[in-house]
C-alpha cells in the first residue's frame, strides 16, 4: 500500500519538473523497495477525483427540510397562527426549535399582522352593526344616501383607523415590554442577542394581541376586564422560556430575568392597583 508521505512526496517532485522514471531510480537509490515504489508512483500520477458538485442525498433532504420549514412560516398562514398558539402553550418545544429563524423583521411580522387582523375583524363589526343602525346612521347624516353610505368618510375613517392605530399601538407597547424584560435579562447575566429575544416574545404576543383586540367585541365590561388579566396572566409561562432560551441562563437568572420586570411594573401600578376592588366592583 502506497504511502501517504512517499504519495506527496511524488506529487511534489512531479510538479518540480521530474519524470517518473528518475524518481524511481532516486528512490531505488536511497533503498525503498521497487515495489513500494511503483506504488507510490501508480498513485501519485493517476487522475485525482474531484468532488462531485452534486450534493449527497442527505444533504438534499437537509436542503428540502429546511425550504419546507421556510416555506411553512413564510407562506402558510395557518401555520403561521399554528406556530403563534403552540408557542404561547408550549414555548419550551417552540423557542429552541424557532431559535434559528429569530429575526426582527419576522418579530415585527408577527406582531403587525397579528393586530392588524384584528383590528380588520373589529372594524368589520363595527361597521356591520353601524350600517344596519339606522339611528347612528341618520346622525352620522348617511342614512338614504345608498350605496355611498357603505363607503362614505365616516365609514372609511373607522376602518382606517383600526387597521392602522390599532397595529401602531399594538407595536409600541410589544417593544416596550420586550426591551424592559430584556434589559432585566441582561442585568441578571445573560448575553443573548435582543433580535433573539424579540422574534420569542413576538411569537406568544401576537396571539394575546389578536385575542385582547377580540375581546373589545364583548359587550360585556366585566367579562373583557377578566380575559385582559387572565391573558396578561398566561403571558408570564412563555415569557419565562423566552427570557432562559435567548441567554440560555440557570434557573435563578431566568427567574430573576423574569419576575424582578413584573414586581416592578406592579409597584408602579401600585396606585391603580389599590383602586382595583372599587374598579372591579363597579364594571362587574
Amino acid at each position: 500500500m502506497a504511502q501517504p508521505h512517499l504519495v506527496k512526496y511524488v506529487r511534489d517532485q512531479i510538479a518540480a519538473g521530474y519524470s517518473p522514471d528518475e524518481i524511481r531510480n532516486y528512490l531505488v537509490g536511497h533503498g525503498y523497495p521497487v515495489r513500494d515504489i511503483d506504488e507510490t508512483i501508480d498513485e501519485a500520477t493517476r487522475p485525482q477525483r474531484k468532488t462531485s458538485p452534486f450534493p449527497t442525498e442527505k444533504k438534499v433532504e437537509q436542503m428540502i427540510a429546511k425550504a419546507e420549514a421556510s416555506k411553512g412560516i413564510e407562506e402558510d398562514f395557518l401555520g403561521i397562527f399554528k406556530n403563534w398558539f403552540k408557542a404561547l402553550l408550549m414555548p419550551m418545544q417552540v423557542f429552541p426549535e424557532e431559535a434559528e429563524r429569530a429575526t426582527l423583521a419576522r418579530a415585527f411580522m408577527n406582531i403587525l399582522v397579528a393586530s392588524a387582523l384584528g383590528g380588520f375583524f373589529v372594524a368589520m363589526v363595527w361597521l356591520i352593526k353601524t350600517l344596519t343602525n339606522k339611528v347612528i346612521l341618520e346622525g352620522a347624516g348617511y342614512a338614504g344616501t345608498g350605496v355611498y353610505g357603505l363607503v362614505g368618510p365616516f365609514a372609511k375613517s373607522m376602518m382606517t383607523q383600526s387597521i392602522t392605530l390599532v397595529p401602531i399601538g399594538a407595536l409600541i407597547v410589544w417593544l416596550s415590554i420586550t426591551t424592559f424584560f430584556y434589559l432585566f435579562g441582561i442585568i441578571a447575566g445573560g448575553r443573548g442577542s435582543f433580535e433573539k429575544f424579540a422574534y420569542f416574545t413576538s411569537m406568544f404576543a401576537a396571539p394575546l394581541a389578536l385575542l385582547l383586540v377580540l375581546m373589545t367585541l364583548i359587550p360585556s365590561k366585566c367579562v373583557s376586564f377578566i380575559a385582559y388579566v387572565v391573558f396578561g396572566t398566561i403571558g408570564i409561562y412563555p415569557m419565562f422560556f423566552a427570557v432562559k432560551t435567548t441567554h440560555e441562563g440557570d434557573r435563578m437568572g431566568t427567574l430573576i430575568g423574569t419576575f424582578i420586570p413584573i414586581v416592578l411594573i406592579m409597584v408602579l401600578m401600585l396606585p391603580q392597583l389599590l383602586k382595583l376592588p372599587g374598579i372591579i366592583s363597579g364594571i362587574c
